[in-house]
């Protein structure tokens, strides 16, 4: 029935204030974590990573190949024990002490598999702490300060602008609701009264159609007394009654109309 068009503006200016804001707290942040960063500080740690990132790329060389060594000497060992079927060789210290190098051999090669996974586990962390202190690095170099305070000026401007457009606008809006408002429950008072006098008229047709079908004079007068009875004093007359309401039903249909 009605549209509130201030309401509609005030959606949207409420819209583009919230992304104001939101520019501005990202680029305060942006603009903090660049005055806080150290460069130096960061650079020399860079530095130190990668160091030790190639102390530890050597060990695992090192490790890598003493695997590599002991996996070919455990197999040496263990052909070795498994050589020969006789029950002389079977039980002989030959064999024994082969068994015994099997099995010094799989617990240094157990050793070895170990520290090469401590190494690798510790330079995958290594790597991405350097690669995460050379974004850092890339980021402040690349970061331009001076367009990003320009920039918070800018929305923070746009916001200044915004806010007393939004509080005319809300108080607009508020206006405009009280006075349909108003105008609302007008037209709701008029359709109720109009439901009231068109259920009159059905009544006073009742009336009018019994007076008509009434024979003698004392049920045209009890007829008139229940007529009164029921639309108040001086309402006794069903015509006038319907002449009284059909007026007031013309003039409420064009007020709802």
């Amino acid at each position: 029935m009605y549209n509130n068009q201030h309401a509609d503006r005030l959606v949207i200016l409420e819209r583009q204030a919230k992304q104001a804001e939101a520019k501005i707290r990202r680029l305060r942040t942006d603009l903090n974590w660049f005055e806080r960063f150290d460069l130096e500080i960061n650079r020399n740690e860079f530095t130190k990573t990668q160091r030790e990132n190639q102390i530890l790329r050597d060990q695992l060389v090192k490790i890598e190949n003493s695997c590599q060594s002991a996996s070919t000497e455990l197999s040496k060992a263990e052909v070795e024990a498994k050589l020969g079927w006789s029950p002389i060789y079977w039980f002989s210290s030959t064999r024994n002490v082969a068994v015994r190098q099997v099995a010094t051999m799989r617990e240094r090669l157990s050793l070895f598999e170990d520290r090469e996974e401590e190494v690798k586990s510790q330079l995958s962390k290594n790597e991405q702490a350097a690669q995460r202190l050379s974004d850092g690095i890339r980021d402040y170099l690349r970061f331009n300060s001076l367009q990003t305070k320009i920039a918070i000026a800018k929305h923070d401007d746009e916001l200044q602008k915004l806010q007393p457009i939004i509080e005319e606008t809300r108080v607009a809006s508020a206006h405009w609701e009280a006075v349909a408002g108003a105008v609302f429950r007008n037209w709701k008072s008029v359709c109720d009264e109009l439901g009231s006098v068109n259920q009159d008229i059905a009544e006073a047709e009742y009336f009018d159609e019994q007076l008509s079908s009434a024979s003698t004079s004392y049920e045209r007068a009890g007829i008139h007394h229940n007529c009164e009875l029921h639309f108040g004093p001086g309402q006794s007359s069903p015509r006038q009654v319907l002449k009284d309401r059909y007026y007031r039903q013309r003039k409420l249909r064009r007020v709802v109309s």
